[in-house]
């Protein structure tokens, strides 16, 4: 394992599969994001306008470049429909080393 104070996982829930992929295209394609995983069918609990939400959603789990934090966020807010979406990004600690490098090489840093 390497130590890697530079790249980060962003966490994006969405209301949709066809919106997550959307915005996971649009981030790979556009070499924001290396990779984006979609997990389906998560329950999210939340409140919203003093009411009580259960909501099924698509989490993605966005694997970047802290560089690129503001165009994802960017990217994010011009493709989501919620009017203030889930965008949060955690730092890499340590990563297998051939990843980081693989990552590195796939994206374009701001």
């Amino acid at each position: 394992m390497k130590i890697s104070s530079n790249l980060c996982v962003v966490y994006c829930n969405t209301d949709s599969e066809e919106n997550a992929k959307l915005i996971s295209d649009h981030l790979v394609q556009n070499k924001i994001a290396a990779c984006v995983s979609i997990f389906t069918n998560v329950l999210s609990v939340f409140e919203w306008n003093d009411k009580m939400h259960h909501r099924n959603e698509f989490t993605m789990m966005i694997k970047t470049h802290k560089e690129n934090l503001n165009k994802l966020e960017s990217t994010i807010l011009d493709l989501h429909p919620d009017t203030v979406p889930e965008i949060i990004s955690v730092a890499i600690q340590d990563v297998h080393e051939p990843y980081q490098d693989w990552i590195l090489s796939t994206i374009k840093r701001e």
